[in-house]
């Protein structure tokens, strides 16, 4: 009985050392973001194809703050869209090898946006500039993108009536 204890103790020990851990890459979060645009109707089947295939290299996955595109992928806000007009951008949010996609098709998907990235940004204990740069991007694409994709601007910032030197 004590040699089958110690066997089992052996062989569970060794076995979880020996287990690959998985590490996401680049390639697969593209997937998953291509999967997720298709499940949400903002790209058909066959387009989804191409880009997962390479025939297309116009999806763009790249990091918000320092536009990393390959290599190892490191915990923080990534972009992700087609490159083609009037396509939303949509963001993930990149933490110990997990994700999650940020959608912000709507006002409220961008409030609760920026507090996901505000409550990562406290557990990896960043100073104030860099959680400054995560939510001023998904605002900027927020308003120059996703709210009005047919303008690719703020349609407020157009006519320019109060600027920033207006204010106090």
């Amino acid at each position: 009985m004590k040699n089958i204890t110690l066997a089992l103790v052996f062989m569970i020990t060794f076995s979880g050392l020996s287990q690959k851990s998985e590490k996401l890459t680049f390639n697969e979060l593209k997937n998953e973001v291509i999967d997720f645009m298709v499940a949400n109707k903002n790209m058909q089947l066959e387009m989804a194809e191409k880009y997962k295939s390479g025939e297309y290299n116009t999806f763009i996955l790249t990091g918000s703050i320092n536009q990393q595109k390959e290599g190892d992928l490191k915990d923080g806000l990534y972009q992700f869209a087609p490159l083609a007009s009037h396509q939303q951008v949509y963001f993930v949010l990149v933490e110990k090898d997990n994700f999650e996609i940020l959608d912000l098709s709507t006002r409220k998907q961008l409030d609760e946006a920026i507090i996901k990235v505000l409550d990562f940004c406290e557990r990896k204990k960043f100073c104030y500039e860099i959680s400054s740069s995560y939510t001023s991007v998904l605002i900027k694409f927020f308003y120059n993108r996703n709210k009005n994709p047919l303008n690719g601007y703020d349609v407020n910032c157009g006519d320019k009536k109060i600027g920033l030197q207006d204010l106090p």
